[in-house]
């Protein structure tokens, strides 16, 4: 027995001590640095709150869900799930993730929206909320293991972009354009991005993290124009419809 647990007890002292390494190699932030890292992650938490308030409010103003992607807002809340659970579990504070959970709770009001306005059938709506449900509770009751825990997390980069972010861009570009999708919320959504980027550079350095920041700041930067070029457009037909001043 003595002799089995001295390797594992080796390694368990090996692993320490790279951990320690890592930690050590990497520059901590100066004190400057991380209380404005700190600052600009409360301040992205508190914009989140309102993130996705013009996409409803321009949903109910409208009364239509024209355009938007239900494969990407569903996508889109597992990834959220998978990022917030990963930060609870590394122990990262509040302020670096707590925008994450906010746009998550966001987004299930705009699936359900979806459901009510679009013409989702209810076999799918009863599938996809039974899933996102069942996955909630398998990710935050502890039943996933850390390991696979942390490979979601980098998968969620890739799924970010191909399964949230991508079905839509390419949804309005066979649409022609941007339907009911705010640009606001896009533009609030880069901000956020943006912020992020910085705040994981300096605070978290967990590169996993910082590549799924960077990546969601790309292809919301493409929403963003997207949503500016389809409001351009509709001016310039508006302009042009009108009848000519005498």
């Amino acid at each position: 027995m003595l002799q089995r647990a001295r390797p594992r007890r080796g390694r368990a002292v090996v692993a320490a001590a790279a951990a320690v390494a890592t930690a050590a190699a990497t520059p901590a932030a100066s004190p400057l640095v991380a209380s404005l890292a700190v600052l600009v992650g409360w301040l992205v938490i508190a914009g989140s709150c309102i993130r996705s308030l013009p996409q409803i409010l321009r949903i109910l103003r409208n009364n239509s869900v024209r355009g938007l992607s239900l494969t990407s807002f569903s996508s889109e809340l597992f990834c959220y799930m998978v990022s917030v659970s990963y930060n609870i579990a590394n122990g990262y504070a509040f302020s670096t993730f707590g925008d994450t959970a906010i746009c998550a709770l966001q987004n299930v009001a705009i699936i359900g929206f979806i459901f009510k306005m679009g013409s989702v059938p209810a076999a799918l709506q009863l599938g996809l909320s039974t899933s996102l449900v069942c996955a909630g509770w398998w990710l935050f009751s502890g039943a996933c293991p850390p390991a696979l825990l942390t490979s979601l997390q980098a998968g969620s980069v890739v799924m970010m972009a191909v399964g949230g972010r991508l079905p839509q861009i390419l949804l309005n570009v066979k649409r022609g354009n941007s339907g009911e999708l705010s640009l606001l919320t896009c533009a609030l959504s880069l901000a956020g991005n943006l912020a992020r980027v910085f705040t994981t550079m300096a605070l978290v350095k967990d590169p996993i993290i910082l590549g799924s920041a960077a990546t969601q700041a790309v292809l919301n930067g493409i929403l963003t124009y997207q949503t500016i070029d389809t409001a351009r457009r509709a001016r310039a037909k508006a302009a042009a419809a009108a009848p000519q001043a005498v």
